[in-house]
């Protein structure tokens, strides 16, 4: 299992633990030894009974056994969040070459590299023309997408993901139907401590799709699904943003000086004023922008 003993032997030396009191009832003195070794495997489920008499989560057990370095999802997709929010085509591009040579044989590379490609020309033609909009990706590429996404069967992590970056392609016809395969998959990643961010960027991009399109039955239940993950410190910032919708979507229907409209005005403020006072002023000023965004988008 590709060398996994030698590491198991790293970590026991380190714990102080003999080879007796870690493979007890699971490998012979001899199969231990060569495990060790690097000349022996042993199956995945062993391998977790052994990692609970440590006892070791698998996902620190293989961030060890990769030196203390993330993994390649890990990596690249925090890289592409940070160089994306930071709205810097340099670091994306440059994340591209690298991602190519880093990682040249990795099976995910083409979905990946077709996230970049969509995030590289939204900035490009935001730069450009100050806006985003749905010509801001060329016709090849939304096709390539559209097809990777109408593909899936099956919602997986890495496939909710890609929803996430690529959520505004998804034709405004086809949202109610997406949204119906989508929502039980998301629900049954609750208690994936690893995934929430994800699911709850997801939630955020499919909430403001939804409000655009004026999906608001749809908004809503999407809504009580980020307030529902979004439940400790940590997410805070995501908190903060269902805060911020919840108030977009009292707007729906209701005009200056009604009870209703001037709550949801205030708990948008309050919204963008938490991410400037939190230090994110990009988040603060988005806001803003969506604000008068949602607000055209009723009048007209």
């Amino acid at each position: 299992m590709d060398n996994f003993g030698e590491t198991l032997r790293k970590i026991r030396l380190e714990k102080g633990l003999t080879q007796k009191a870690l493979y007890h009832d699971l490998l012979s003195k001899s199969y231990a030894i060569r495990f060790e070794q690097g000349k022996h495997d042993i199956s995945f489920v062993l391998l977790l009974e052994i990692l609970e008499r440590l006892p070791m989560e698998i996902s620190e057990f293989l961030f060890i056994h990769r030196n203390y370095q993330p993994s390649e999802t890990q990596w690249f997709y925090e890289q592409l969040i940070k160089s994306g929010n930071n709205m810097d085509l340099a670091a994306l591009a440059t994340l591209k070459k690298e991602y190519q040579t880093r990682y040249a044989d990795s099976q995910q590379q083409s979905a990946r590299l077709v996230q970049l490609d969509y995030r590289l020309e939204q900035l490009r033609y935001y730069d450009q023309r100050g806006q985003i909009t749905e010509e801001s990706v060329t016709p090849e590429l939304q096709r390539k997408i559209q097809s990777l996404l109408a593909a899936t069967q099956s919602w997986t992590m890495e496939d909710l993901r890609f929803f996430a970056a690529t959520l505004d392609l998804v034709p405004t016809s086809d949202l109610t139907l997406f949204f119906k395969g989508l929502i039980p998959s998301i629900k049954r990643y609750r208690e994936f401590a690893a995934g929430k961010n994800v699911l709850c960027i997801l939630l955020i991009n499919a909430i403001h799709k939804a409000l655009f399109s004026q999906a608001y039955g749809i908004a809503q239940e999407l809504l009580a699904l980020l307030d529902d993950f979004a439940d400790g410190l940590d997410y805070l910032a995501y908190r903060n943003f269902a805060e911020f919708y919840a108030g977009l979507l009292q707007l729906v229907g209701s005009k200056p000086g009604q009870l209703e409209y001037d709550q949801g005005i205030a708990s948008v403020q309050q919204a963008s004023l938490i991410f400037r006072q939190l230090k994110y002023p990009f988040y603060a000023q988005m806001t803003q922008d969506i604000l008068q965004a949602f607000l055209d988008f009723q009048e007209s």
